[in-house]
This record gives C-alpha cells, structure tokens and sequence, in this order.
C-alpha cells in the first residue's frame, strides 16, 4: 500500500486480470480499465494468486514525484535537476518486453458502484474511481471534415476535469487506415501518444515516423504532433490515444463541455 502527497495516479490495464486497491478494497480490473487515484490516497496493486497470466498495467503519476527516482541515481536531490546522463545508460540496459500485440481492451461494466460514469466529479475527486477505455466524452474535433460520421464517437475524453481529475489527462481514438487528427500543439501540456492497436504513423516536430502496436511519442508543450492510420486501406483500423500531464485546456475550450472557467460533466458515450 503506498500514496503519494503531490501527485495522482491512473493506472491502465493492458493485459491480464489483477486486482487495484480502490476505495477501501479490492476491486478486479481487465484490459481498458483505468483505476483513477486522487493524491493522498492509499492505493495499490496485485496478481492475485493462482492466475496464470501477466498483469500488465500502464501507470501515469501527475506531477512526477522525483523521491521515486533519487535512489536510483537518476535524480540530484542538491542540485534539483534530473541526470540525463545516468538516464541514458539506464536506457540502454533496459529489458526490453517481449508483448503479444493482440489487443485485449475492451468495454467493462463491471462494478457499477465504483464506475465513474455512476459518480459525482467531487466524489472522484476524492477517492477515486473506475474508468475504461471505450466510455467517456465525446470530443469531435477528431473527426475530418470530409467524412464526418456523427451517429459515432471516435474519440472520447476518460480522464479529464470535467470528470473529476485533477492533472492526469487521458483520451482514447480510433479510425479507419486513412483517418487522422489534425497536427496541432498544446501550449502547457506534455503529451506520450500511443499506439494501442494496428499500424500508423506519427508526426512529431518537423517528420513522420511509422508506428506499430505499442509505439509511443512524447510530444513536449509546444511541440506539433499527430497520430492517424497508414495510407494502406487494407491496414485496418487503429486505437490510439495516450496521458496528457496538466489537462488540455486548449482542447476543452473548443468543446461545449467549458464555459465560463467552468467544466460540464457530459454523458458517458461508448467509442464506436
């Protein structure tokens, strides 16, 4: 069991059936589930005993509590600053995964008490909650204006203020081979975008990279970026999204969901 002061934590399933400490027990979570813990809350994590199979989490701690990172040499407690080149040796000797990319996310209902969908904001906002993958608000600035689909949502905003979260931003997309989201930038924000499923492309900074399942970008404040789906049309289609550390204010104003310096709480939609 642990917590942190400063930051808060999401952690999301990727593979596996584990259990997270939430809300004051154990609570079981499958692949795209996203445990949402406020700073200060007593949280933790666990295989349970007799499975057979890996519990795969991805976590993302918002702000980045560097107590974490000072015993391993990879901060300078003196000196505040991180120490990139420790950091980079520490990369090279780094096991590198062996991960089926078969996708195993998908929609979960279970635990209805605990969902965030079932919740008031102030009510996350405290202790927490139970999101997924596939259920959150629907943002339509994905979609191109040359084939809008409006009768579907594809791409939906999970972990963001107008649900209660504080710093830890989370959305989720998915699109045909040829569909896109639009270069753009975040003035404050860092965001790490992944592809969670299928094969595409990353534009970061000045150049495109092909991207496979698991691939990931960090895109630094400031920095243009974008994800879509290879020209190929017999590709199939892709699932990407990632963590976004503070929230995207400029992508919330140009929803209704902001008004006035205030947050909506939008209904909970199903990604198509």
């Amino acid at each position: 069991m642990y917590s942190y002061g400063m930051a808060e934590e999401a952690m999301l399933c990727l593979k596996g059936k584990g259990e997270v400490f939430l809300r004051g027990r154990w609570v079981g979570v499958e692949p795209g589930d996203i445990a949402y813990f406020p700073e200060g809350i007593e949280h933790a994590s666990r295989n349970p005993e007799g499975t057979e199979k890996e519990f795969i989490v991805v976590s993302s701690l918002s702000p980045p509590p560097f107590d974490l990172y000072e015993p391993f040499g990879l901060y300078d407690k003196e000196q505040g600053v991180m120490r990139f080149e420790a950091i980079e040796e520490a990369k090279k000797t780094a096991r590198i995964g062996n991960l089926s990319p078969r996708n195993e996310m998908h929609l979960n209902n279970s635990h209805p008490e605990l969902r965030a969908q079932n919740l008031d904001p102030e009510d996350i906002r405290r202790e927490g909650a139970l999101f997924n993958a596939f259920l959150g608000a629907v943002y339509r600035g994905f979609e191109p204006a040359h084939m809008p689909d409006f009768g579907k949502a594809h791409m939906v905003l999970n972990l963001w203020p107008g649900y209660g979260v504080k710093s830890t931003g989370f959305h989720f997309a998915h699109g045909l081979p040829i569909m896109a989201t639009r270069i753009h930038s975040h003035p404050v924000t860092d965001e790490c975008l992944i592809l969670w499923e299928g094969k595409g492309q990353f534009y970061c900074g000045d150049r495109w990279v092909e991207a496979e399942t698991f691939d990931c970008v960090l895109a630094p404040c400031g920095v243009r970026h974008q994800v879509k789906g290879r020209e190929n049309p017999l590709a199939g289609r892709w699932f990407g999204g990632g963590f976004a550390s503070p929230p995207q204010l400029d992508l919330y104003m140009e929803t209704e969901y902001y008004k006035d310096g205030k947050f909506g709480r939008p209904p909970f939609v199903k990604l198509a």
